[in-house]
């Protein structure tokens, strides 16, 4: 009877940040504005795995001088069905604290920020053989006091609470030498409070992939389509949707000797689309480069 394998790991970190800018002054008098940040961590984690079993454990702990402290951690759990198919679930806490443009920027920041605290739990299945994979994956995420820049107050804000359901679906296979891959993703992210969908997050995105090598040549190109969203007007801040669009990229390298040379072109149908409202994205852009392996 074979033992099951342990890893484990301990780590420990020391974070100090001090600085001072004239950008944190609200009254625009040029005043060198000072601010500091301490954060002690320390961290502890542990894997335990046989032929058809693995065990995931995870302990955090987060001290920071001026938003306060937060232990968080994770538990796993996989299964192997079959030499093919495993099952997983797990769950997961998580800790986020204001950045200093969160807290202090003129106009835009907040010094009553409360840190973002999550809980999220997932369930998996895989199945793997061969070149051919898939991944089925759901889960749900709570968040409470969440992050935002509200536009409306032109500041930054906490969401009381949030929750996002969803799922994601990775295949992956090779067809007549192509390699394909296809992910999609979709989820529902909703405050609580107001029961609106959270802005510019689609309910949907989908992407497909293929690649190839013919001998030196590597060639491939993917298309990514992304459902209306929606967010807040610019000049009215009334809540406003977003079109969906869709964006195709080709990409081509060339290997010689140690050398690779690439070429990438985004956005090829030139589509036009804004993530935020009254904003413009990038159009089509080509990129060239060279890779030398030394």
């Amino acid at each position: 009877m074979l033992l099951p394998a342990l890893e484990a790991h301990l780590g420990a970190e020391q974070l100090q940040q001090r600085g001072a800018s004239t950008s944190y002054d609200a009254n625009f008098t040029n005043a060198l504005v000072a601010f500091d940040r301490r954060v002690r961590a320390v961290w502890a984690g542990t894997t335990l795995h046989d032929a058809t079993q693995q065990l995931q454990l995870n302990l955090r702990r987060d001290d920071y001088s001026d938003v306060g402290a937060a232990t968080t951690g994770l538990a796993a759990y996989g299964y192997q069905l079959t030499p093919s198919w495993r099952v997983s679930a797990q769950y997961s806490t998580a800790f986020r604290a204001p950045s200093f443009n969160d807290l202090y920027f003129p106009f835009f920041g907040n010094p009553q920020l409360a840190p973002e605290r999550a809980r999220s739990v997932e369930g998996g299945v895989r199945y793997a053989a061969g070149e051919t994979s898939a991944r089925l994956a759901v889960y749900r995420t709570r968040t409470r006091d969440l992050i935002v820049f509200d536009t409306a107050s032109n500041m930054a804000q906490n969401i009381a609470s949030v929750r996002i359901d969803g799922a994601e679906l990775a295949l992956g296979t090779r067809v007549l030498e192509w390699r394909v891959d296809i992910n999609i993703d979709a989820s529902r992210p909703i405050d609580e409070t107001t029961r609106q969908r959270l802005v510019r997050r689609a309910p949907y995105r989908a992407s497909l992939g293929i690649e190839r090598a013919f001998g030196p040549i590597d060639v491939g190109a993917s298309v990514t389509h992304v459902a209306a969203r929606y967010d807040n007007d610019i000049n009215t801040f009334a809540r406003t949707r977003l079109d969906p669009y869709t964006l195709l990229r080709a990409t081509f390298a060339y290997r010689l000797g140690d050398c690779r040379l690439t070429l990438r072109v985004e956005n090829l149908a030139d589509e036009r689309y804004q993530l935020v409202n009254g904003y413009n994205t990038q159009r089509r852009g080509a990129f060239a480069g060279a890779e030398i392996r030394i």
